[in-house]
């Protein structure tokens, strides 16, 4: 039957009142549409950044930015608990409330306790002092809370405690933070995960956020594709994987790219989900398995758009589901076809607008980007040295 009598048939349907006739006969109407519509799509396209239509990542200041003064209002300590991912967020988290509290930050902590058992601490994960000289512009940081004199003995400056509001506003920390850092010299924010608000009014705070640090076979791809597998243990083990590694035989993950010594007794703890990040963020492509609110992925989606438009490919469950429900019931005509279909029509991770529930970690379009000739000038790109300039 061709597509103009199903339509009329279809709509028989409706007016005879049989709905599931109806929706059958559009289905059927819907998959014919899109097998008529040829694949022409390069698949050596795949493996080239998204289009990234004239933008450019640039977290630079577009407005007068002070550096922070000689004399703070205190010391900031933070407790990041949660994944590596949770905790990167909340290292930017905590960067920017230093800023508006004019605080002296103290080098975070990570959570290596409760989950990770890990004893790595921040210096063991990140380099401590390109952290701490990447951002002088931005807010002093120490890396450990200096000794004062008492009565002639040295001691540690003792930190009141707080336990700040999930998604705390930046009034918070300018009032309730604030003053008791005032009265005690230094405050001590724990736990430290998700608690300031990702949607910021002001672009320059959103800006120094991103300073701090942002279906294979069917569509293409052949068995000499070199695939990572970021993950800890798989769900089923490697039985579950075996189809996959005989489709892809070089399949990878952090245990087998050549461990270090550091690797080979923590690949579960934080060093391993740092290789993990390392090689999603570097790699040509990323294919995020997950919808859900996986902070690894969505960390991911945002730097790899920041480190110039990587491809990032989102499928689409809902529409592969019924392709893959056909091809189980022994309908697979036309199935790569119907795949590449949904597939080329996925996000590919160019510049978009941010809607919610998309966190600004995924998406730092446009507040952390610039046009190198924009037909509006606030959009214009600052010179490379503009903190230099300002200061």
């Amino acid at each position: 039957m061709e597509p103009e009598e199903w339509r009329t048939k279809a709509t028989e349907a409706r007016a005879e009142g049989d709905a599931s006739e109806a929706i059958y006969l559009h289905r059927r109407d819907r998959a014919h549409h899109l097998l008529s519509i040829p694949i022409n799509y390069d698949t050596n396209k795949l493996w080239e950044p998204a289009d990234s239509d004239g933008w450019r990542s640039s977290s630079a200041p577009r407005s007068y930015w002070p550096p922070p003064p000689n004399e703070s209002n205190g010391y900031l300590r933070v407790r990041c608990n949660g994944g590596l991912n949770q905790q990167r967020s909340a290292i930017c988290n905590a960067v920017v409330a230093a800023r508006i509290m004019n605080a002296t930050l103290v080098l975070p902590e990570l959570d290596t306790n409760s989950f990770w058992h890990d004893e790595s601490g921040f210096a063991g994960i990140y380099d401590a002092e390109h952290f701490i000289g990447s951002l002088r512009y931005d807010i002093h940081i120490v890396q450990s809370l200096p000794d004062i004199s008492v009565n002639g003995k040295r001691k540690k400056i003792r930190s009141f405690q707080i336990r700040p509001p999930r998604d705390a506003p930046l009034s918070w920390y300018t009032t309730i933070a604030l003053k008791k850092m005032r009265e005690h010299g230094s405050v001590y924010l724990t736990p430290f995960s998700h608690r300031l608000a990702e949607e910021i009014d002001d672009p320059e705070l959103q800006r120094l956020r991103c300073r701090v640090g942002l279906v294979l076979q069917a569509m293409g791809f052949n068995n000499s594709a070199r695939i990572y597998l970021a993950a800890g243990e798989l769900f089923g083990g490697e039985r579950f994987i075996k189809p996959f590694r005989a489709m892809f035989p070089h399949l990878e993950n952090h245990s087998t790219v050549g461990p270090s010594e550091k690797l080979e007794g923590n690949a579960r703890g934080l060093v391993g989900s740092a290789v993990d990040y390392m090689v999603s963020l570097l790699s040509d492509i990323f294919i995020p398995t997950y919808d859900g609110p996986s902070n690894f992925a969505n960390n991911l989606m945002g730097h790899r758009l920041y480190y110039g438009f990587r491809t990032t490919i989102q499928p689409n469950r809902k529409a592969l589901a019924p392709i893959f429900m056909d091809r189980e019931k022994g309908r697979a005509d036309g199935f790569e076809g119907r795949i590449r279909q949904v597939m080329f029509n996925s996000k590919f991770g160019g510049p978009h607008k941010r809607v919610h529930p998309e966190s600004f970690y995924t998406n730092s379009w446009p507040e952390c980007f610039c046009l190198m000739a924009p037909a509006n000038p606030a959009d214009k790109c600052p010179p490379h040295n503009i903190l230099e300039i300002l200061h």
